[in-house]
């Protein structure tokens, strides 16, 4: 009885690497540089800073002294919470600006033009989507420029057209500006991908 040969192992396939493990340990330094210094230094050093109560002027902004948890102490205080200019206020006033851009603006009104623009004639669908493009290729400075001339108290086109139709005029940027911020946002084109 003649033994067989044992089946060998295929050898692994060789993989492909342009450069050695050295090199691209090299060309990755600088970035892992930026990345410390950038984002990881200063993610701890706020911790650090937030147990102390360094201020950006007056004496302890040179001497800080470690306070401990004082400060968050102070920050979710209940009987302050809420109001304005504290953490709660803030958070509450976040929130409403999220549900009120991000879904109900974006996505909502998003979506029901989307639906809106596949049952419309061609010939409006495609003016719409001309607007829509030339939206998304305007320069921030000049979309800046055309909000604060259509909100401007005195020159505006908004309290022009409220005047003409008998309405009152107002300064809509110092007295409502929250939902100005919204409904501008909401009619921002989306970042490019």
């Amino acid at each position: 009885m003649t033994a067989e040969p044992a089946p060998s192992e295929p050898k692994p396939a060789r993989r492909f690497a342009l450069l050695s493990n050295r090199a691209g340990a090299v060309f990755l330094t600088p970035a892992g540089l930026l990345v410390a210094l950038f984002v990881i230094i200063p993610f701890f050093w706020v911790i650090f800073v937030s147990f102390t109560n360094r201020t950006l002027l007056g004496r302890t902004a040179l001497n800080p002294e470690f306070v401990g948890s004082a400060n968050y102490f102070a920050l979710f205080d209940p009987s302050n919470f809420f109001q304005r200019g504290q953490f709660g206020f803030s958070l509450i006033l976040t929130t409403q600006f999220v549900l009120a851009s991000a879904l109900i603006g974006r996505a909502l009104l998003g979506l029901l033009l989307a639906r809106l623009i596949q049952t419309v004639p061609p010939r409006i669908k495609r003016l719409t989507e001309t607007f829509v493009i030339a939206a998304r290729i305007l320069p921030e400075v000049v979309i800046g420029f055309a909000r604060f001339a259509f909100l401007d108290r005195d020159q505006g086109t908004l309290n022009a057209i409220l005047g003409s139709v008998g309405l009152p005029k107002g300064d809509f940027l110092l007295q409502q500006p929250f939902w100005v911020i919204v409904v501008f946002n909401t009619g921002a084109a989306p970042p490019s991908p």
